[in-house]
């Protein structure tokens, strides 16, 4: 309860001197949105699955979980209502309507550079990403989802993938931090066929976002999986830094969440 009182608190701030910081604004075009199945656990060969929300601007396009969008939509509206609810109130108002997600980053990107936002144990972390994926252009057709798909291949952060995409939307774009083919990546997987995102719709839809390059730590990419992958190694005892009360069998709790966790997207850098 207290880190969403917090969460408020933040909104609240931001509510009352918008606009105070650098923030990079822009209103998309549109929306497309994916299904990404995925498989955390390697051990685990039942697939979870949750959309992903693609909003493309005129100069920038931002990438995350639809559920995640609905929290940051809720938290604000919410915060916009304080004065007819106390902080408990809208704490417990929060976390009873709130979606959950395994997906905290939010991406942003352009031609340019590829811009990324992320936390764990409520701390938030923001580096560059390198813009280097080495697109093979295999020449290989397939209608996927009504579209006419050519098949492209390339290696990311530790894993191989194929995507298909398609010259009848000319968007350099696609999920995730993958862009820079000659149209928009309708479905892409890794070799193994444990995170795999395809195209569920692709419609007009003005939406302003806005996205602040100052929250959080700025790190390296390289920094920030070497402090993600500590956290999950010592998962038990940050939780009971932060002042939460571990209960049952530490050791079983540690295994537990490794397990969970051992399948990450990228597994190298």
């Amino acid at each position: 309860m207290s880190k969403i009182l917090f969460a408020f608190a933040v909104i609240i701030s931001i509510n009352q001197n918008m606009y105070s910081q650098e923030l990079i604004t822009d209103t998309s075009n549109y929306e497309v949105i994916y299904d990404l199945k995925y498989q955390r656990d390697s051990t685990d060969t039942d697939s979870q699955h949750e959309k992903m929300s693609l909003l493309i601007g005129d100069d920038y396009s931002l990438f995350e979980s639809v559920n995640n969008q609905y929290n940051d939509s809720l938290l604000i509206a919410l915060a916009e209502n304080k004065e007819n609810m106390s902080m408990k109130m809208l704490g417990s108002k929060m976390i009873s309507q709130k979606k959950s997600s395994h997906f905290g980053f939010r991406i942003l990107k352009n031609a340019k550079e590829t811009l990324v936002q992320n936390s764990f144990n409520s701390n938030d972390f923001n580096y560059k990403d390198k813009d280097e994926l080495d697109w093979k252009i295999m020449g290989k057709n397939q209608v996927i989802n009504s579209y006419k798909c050519t098949l492209a291949k390339t290696r990311f952060a530790g894993r191989n993938y194929k995507a298909w995409f398609t010259n009848e939307i000319p968007i350099s774009d696609g999920p995730y931090k993958f862009k820079g083919l000659p149209g928009l990546i309708i479905k892409i997987e890794d070799a193994q066929g444990h995170y795999v995102f395809e195209l569920e719709s692709f419609q007009k839809k003005k939406s302003s976002f806005e996205f602040d390059p100052q929250k959080g730590t700025e790190v390296s990419k390289k920094e920030y999986l070497e402090s993600h992958n500590a956290y999950k190694k010592n998962f038990v005892s940050e939780l009971r830094n932060s002042g939460i009360k571990v209960k049952g069998s530490q050791r079983r709790i540690q295994k537990k969440a490794q397990r969970l966790r051992n399948n990450e997207i990228e597994i190298s850098f």
